[in-house]
């Protein structure tokens, strides 16, 4: 049932309670009896009630304290949406006080991660948001988050290990396997593939990487091609040392039509095609972000997959606010949409 026409008083009236009452259960304050408390629950589980946070914060007294533990970035890119949809949640939401604190880790390097976390568990908060790149750090992490009782959301990238309120992002695997189809659909089977992978001090790959390519592959698996794959690392920080793999991945006797990454760092490759003027691969890439959106522009980008990463923010507020000041206690995976960007339509989706 759609709860979004039931006011106060007709929750009252089926469960059969003063109006008090249910304004009591719905903002946990005062005595209510178990029975009344019963029945109203009951209503609520019926009509799939979700209070509107925009208006049932009025008179709100309590102050709501949430740690955010997010990958660094850069200007115009993929964790900097994120974040911006956080803020505008905020925004929206400003009747109630939240404050929050974020902590940054340079995604690449797992000690920076460790770092991060640890200062997230000294901060003393209601809840946490959490962007994870590093499988075992974010499983011991939430451990310590489950002791003390403190719920958590993750954002971007699922963890299944691991017990968080809720998760906002993309189905990793379902984006690995669409990259699969584009690039198949693209390129003839006699053509080689490249898949290139992030390099990560602390030689721990990103779960989300590693699920993206089981699907890639799972699609792959499922059809009778001649493509050969071939492989080349490629460093956040180190062009010269990436671009020394790329050429090798041209070398006399490979036959590059295609190539996929798996995270919003494709503008690296793109850039080294530019500059060696090659025209006639295909690549795949995720992230919406200035410098990959200008190399979809300019052809050296074929498809991005963009993960909504603004909805991804501005859910995990929405959620963690619906669940401290109104105990919504369910565990929810919210996939966020996967579309499917080219040149002709990038500037419809920023």
């Amino acid at each position: 049932m759609d709860s979004k026409n039931y006011k106060v008083k007709d929750i009252a009236s089926m469960a059969g309670v003063s109006v008090g009452t249910v304004d009591r259960v719905l903002h946990n304050r005062g005595d209510v009896s178990l029975k009344s408390r019963q029945k109203v629950e009951e209503v609520l589980t019926r009509i799939n009630y979700r209070p509107n946070l925009l208006v049932s914060s009025i008179g709100v007294k309590r102050s709501i304290t949430v740690a955010i533990v997010l990958p660094s970035y850069g200007e115009g890119e993929y964790w900097q949406q994120i974040e911006q949809g956080i803020h505008r949640a905020l925004y929206d939401y400003s009747k109630i006080r939240t404050a929050t604190k974020i902590f940054y880790y340079n995604q690449f390097d797992l000690y920076s991660c460790k770092e991060a976390y640890q200062q997230a568990l000294d901060f003393e908060c209601d809840a946490m948001i959490i962007g994870p790149t590093f499988r075992d750090e974010t499983v011991r992490l939430s451990r310590t988050l489950d002791e003390r009782c403190t719920p958590y959301i993750f954002v971007d990238t699922l963890i299944p290990q691991c017990n968080q309120l809720a998760f906002f992002g993309p189905d990793s695997r379902t984006l690995g396997y669409i990259e699969a189809k584009l690039l198949a659909n693209a390129i003839p089977d006699d053509k080689d593939i490249a898949i290139l992978h992030a390099v990560r001090s602390g030689n721990e790959s990103s779960l989300q990487t590693v699920v993206r390519k089981e699907g890639f592959f799972e699609y792959f698996d499922t059809m009778a091609r001649r493509n050969r794959f071939l492989y080349a690392n490629y460093y956040n920080e180190d062009i010269r040392r990436s671009w020394e793999e790329f050429d090798r991945l041209f070398a006399d006797g490979n036959n590059i039509g295609g190539a996929v990454l798996f995270n919003s760092r494709s503008y690296i490759f793109a850039s080294y095609l530019e500059h060696r003027n090659i025209t006639d691969v295909k690549v795949i890439g995720c992230g919406v972000t200035d410098r990959n959106a200008e190399y979809l522009k300019k052809g050296y980008l074929s498809f991005l997959l963009s993960e909504r990463p603004d909805q991804q923010g501005y859910l995990s507020i929405k959620y963690i606010l619906e669940h401290i000041l109104y105990g919504q206690h369910e565990r929810i995976v919210k996939y966020t949409p996967i579309d499917i960007l080219i040149r002709e339509n990038i500037d419809f989706q920023r």
